[in-house]
């Protein structure tokens, strides 16, 4: 095989493992948007329950307060 063809399949080689790899790293960004999306989702929720934690005792206050 000469240089010059030598040279070239390196080359290609070279540039079929890069493309992989950005397509690893892509993949890997990806999934973690998902896990920062479910992560956002598990917090909202989180303050959704102290919200109602929260008003349940106001409303236990409140009862309190009347048969006080």
């Amino acid at each position: 095989m000469a240089y010059s063809q030598q040279k070239t399949v390196a080359i290609y080689i070279t540039t079929v493992f890069r493309i992989y790899s950005l397509q690893l790293t892509a993949y890997s960004l990806q999934l973690t948007a998902y896990s920062l999306q479910l992560t956002a989702y598990s917090l909202q929720l989180t303050a959704y329950s102290l919200q109602l934690t929260a008003y349940s005792l106001q409303l236990t206050a409140y009862s309190l307060q009347l048969t006080a």
